[in-house]
């Protein structure tokens, strides 16, 4: 069966990289998600194994449609009560491109009503229809005439680990980070470090990816354990087979640091949450001002680029991230994600890496150096 993974625009490779990782050598890239063929099982170790996905989504059905009349009697042709019975609630949410069809609320609201109608014409009865906590969730995709009909097998986003006790002002999405990280080769250094850490979800990623600990390890729900088909002894080989490769970080030292000792805080807690992650050590430091011991092979950052911040002082302030860099750092790999592209360029460094992403709704960008 086909099994669609859903990822943030700009995350595609390595969201691809991981599912060959996983052994699927077949894969196709899509506009923020990769496709592959796969079983049951695959579809729950996607959603606790991958790092860089957001949602893993089941394509049940295709068909074509140039109106709403046949969109209805198409959807009717699929067998729901295969999928939930009429004591279940279910949500439609649906995705629209075309000419055919304009509005996306429309589209959602003609597939319930075909699915309400169904399960009427043969129970007498009809299942609610409720978007908070359903127990199926129905996914509509319309490109022009062609309609994907898929069932969202996870529920909440997979961005949230639920490891996090203690948060920051906009933290970055555990997701985003982890295609960052995928993205710079951290894995060869020995010292990682984050200067800027916040609550910690550069080094928190990157201490799982490293440790082998799964990203779902501290969910406890996901909307396929709702569904008719699941089978709890099959999930729990899964997770026990995922769980049973996570390691002490023997080869690679962690450390952590914030100019703002609440931020601080907030990080050290939640590294705590995960398995080895009191080994990381935290301090409060300016960046700028002290040095970092031991002295880091690799170093992340995410520097404020708040709007609050008046222009001379933010590019002043990359630059001196820059002179900083190039003074303390030889040797080093050093990655900055910004959504100031402006400032970015203040740092005066040559990357080798650079990557466009979105965080949220703004446009952003990774750069990766090799300091000589």
């Amino acid at each position: 069966m086909e099994i669609l993974v859903k990822t943030l625009e700009g995350l595609e490779p390595a969201l691809e990289q991981e599912i060959k990782n996983m052994g699927f050598e077949e894969t196709t890239v899509l506009n923020r998600a990769v496709l592959f063929e796969g079983d049951i099982k695959d579809m729950y170790r996607a959603n606790y194994e991958l790092r860089t996905a957001l949602r893993v989504l089941l394509p049940i059905h295709k068909f074509e449609a140039i109106n709403e009349h046949m969109f209805y009697r198409k959807m009717q042709e699929i067998n729901w009560s295969e999928y939930f019975n009429v004591n279940q609630r279910f949500a439609v949410y649906s995705v629209v491109s075309s000419q055919y069809f304009t509005h996306s609320k429309y589209m959602a609201l003609k597939a319930k009503d075909a699915i309400v109608d169904q399960f009427r014409d043969k129970y007498g009865k009809r299942p609610d229809v409720s978007t908070y906590n359903p127990d199926v969730e129905v996914n509509i995709h319309i490109f022009e005439n062609k309609c994907t009909i898929s069932l969202d097998s996870t529920g909440e986003s997979l961005h949230k680990r639920d490891y996090k006790v203690a948060s920051v002002e906009a933290p970055l999405s555990e997701v985003l980070a982890s295609g960052i990280l995928l993205s710079s080769g951290f894995e060869t250094a020995k010292v990682f470090h984050d200067p800027m850490c916040g609550s910690g979800t550069f080094i928190s990623e990157a201490f799982m990816i490293h440790c082998n600990i799964p990203p779902g390890k501290f969910r406890q729900e996901y909307a396929f354990m709702k569904w008719k088909s699941f089978r709890q002894s099959v999930w729990d080989a899964i997770k026990e087979n995922a769980d049973a490769k996570i390691c002490e970080p023997t080869t690679m030292e962690f450390s952590g640091s914030d100019i703002d000792r609440q931020n601080m805080f907030s990080a050290r807690k939640n590294l705590y949450q995960l398995p080895y992650g009191d080994q990381v050590q935290f301090s409060k430091k300016d960046f700028l001002k002290e040095s970092i011991n031991p002295r880091p092979d690799f170093l992340i950052m995410n520097p404020p680029y708040d709007i609050r911040l008046k222009s001379d002082d933010i590019d002043e302030f990359y630059y001196q991230i820059g002179v900083r860099i190039k003074q303390d750092y030889s040797g080093a790999r050093v990655c900055v994600f910004s959504g100031n592209l402006d400032a970015m360029h203040k740092i005066g460094l040559k990357a080798d890496v650079r990557l466009n992403l979105m965080n949220g709704a703004i446009p952003s960008v990774l750069h990766c150096y090799d300091i000589r």
